[in-house]
């Protein structure tokens, strides 16, 4: 309703807004919004049983202190969203605040309905992750195995001077992915303990360089698999230990070229077998000695050459069974004794 009228004139104009009865009257909104002025804290809440509740945007919800309404649950607010250090497409920084937690509330230009998680706080009954104020020089990430607890993932950063400390635990796996080069420096002494299998599988070359001493501890059995060449160089002695058998099988010819003496002790019998000619040459003097019965059983010819002299001297009888001929060539003088005369 606006009423109008002109004081040098009669005329007296009237402008009248009707609502139909149907529709209850409204005084008009001039009470201005509230503005939030400030941040607050609150307790991110959720469904009972649950220890994370949020949804694809990554936001949860809250309780602020001063509700006394709300039941800490998945309706004491809208969905709050959650600043991250990094928020890309499909990329960035995500950790959710998880129930329980106490967090920073802040509204965007101090709109009540725009609130924001800017950060979290820890409180009485959400301690640090390390022992404070002595622990003061430690510093990094420690998550919270869900549901249950109990274990955790950890980096965690110790500046103590003398000190320092790099701590990384995964609480069961653990994936690194290197997708070109990586280069790894220890300028000290270094341990590996592996409780279970481990296998390494190299693509191409595989480089082992030890500037001193080498052990390797097999407790059980170690196989080795090579397809092509293998060669091994040891620069000084070496020594090989066997605690009960060994076989050594060559597909095709066996070289063992030797620089100086050889010995080879056996603790029992030995058996050589040669399918087909057998040549030994010793280029100055061999001796043999047999403490027992020495047979030798040759299928064919037998030649012998002596470019000098030749002993035989045997203790016992001396028996020769020849099936033919016998030949036997003297270039010079024979001398037999027989029976001391």
């Amino acid at each position: 309703y606006r009423a109008h009228a002109d004081v040098d004139s009669e005329n007296f104009k009237v402008i009248l807004g009707l609502a139909p009865t149907a529709l209850p009257y409204r005084p008009p909104r001039i009470t201005p919004r509230p503005i939030m002025r400030g941040p607050q804290t609150a307790t991110v809440v959720g469904p009972s049983g649950e220890e994370i509740f949020t949804d694809k945007y990554a936001r949860v919800k809250v309780q602020f202190h001063w509700d006394r309404l709300g039941k800490n649950d998945q309706n004491s607010s809208c969905f709050v969203r959650v600043s991250q250090t990094w928020a890309g497409s499909g990329w960035g920084f995500i950790q959710i605040p998880r129930i329980g937690q106490e967090v920073i509330v802040d509204f965007i230009e101090g709109d009540p309905d725009l609130p924001i998680i800017t950060g979290r706080v820890y409180n009485a009954s959400q301690m640090p992750p390390y022992g404070l104020p002595g622990s003061a020089t430690q510093s990094g990430w420690k998550s919270d195995s869900s549901k249950g607890g109990g274990g955790y993932n950890e980096l965690m950063f110790e500046d103590k001077a003398g000190s320092e400390l790099v701590n990384f635990q995964a609480q069961k796996d653990h994936n690194l992915l290197v997708k070109h080069d990586r280069t790894k420096l220890v300028q000290h002494d270094q341990s590996d303990r592996i409780d279970h299998d481990a296998k390494h599988s190299v693509g191409h070359n595989l480089d082992e360089d030890v500037g001193n001493n080498k052990t390797v501890k097999v407790r059980v059995d170690q196989t080795t698999n090579i397809g092509k060449n293998d060669t091994e160089t040891v620069g000084v002695n070496r020594s090989l230990t066997v605690g009960s058998n060994e076989t050594i099988g060559v597909g095709a010819n066996s070289m063992e070229t030797i620089g100086s003496n050889h010995t080879q002790t056996v603790g029992l019998i030995q058996t050589i077998t040669v399918g087909a000619a057998r040549v030994d040459s010793v280029g100055a003097a061999e001796t043999r000695s047999v403490g027992a019965v020495q047979t030798n059983e040759i299928g064919a010819s037998r030649s012998m050459t002596v470019g000098a002299g030749q002993t035989h001297t045997i203790g016992a009888a001396d028996n020769w069974t020849i099936a033919a001929a016998q030949s036997v060539k003297i270039g010079a003088d024979q001398s037999f004794t027989i029976g001391g005369a």
